[in-house]
């Protein structure tokens, strides 16, 4: 979880001084968010997106079909 410590944090090897924003795992974040010592930070949610491309060709298909013989 992202937060944005309000306090100096060495934990996890990265000394964080208060108002940078370090990613914890869950279960610390929550209990520093509880204690006052951290924040949560609203992270942008990602919109998926879609365009309609050209048609597929059918791997099947043999895009140079020989001529039969009659």
């Amino acid at each position: 979880m992202l937060v944005r410590m309000k306090t100096f944090l060495l934990w996890y090897g990265t000394p964080t001084e208060a108002g940078e924003q370090v990613d914890l795992p869950d279960a610390v974040a929550l209990s520093y968010i509880r204690t006052g010592q951290a924040e949560p930070v609203e992270q942008e949610k990602q919109i998926e997106a879609a365009t309609i491309g050209p048609p597929l060709q059918n791997a099947m298909r043999n895009p140079h079909p020989q001529l039969k013989r009659r």
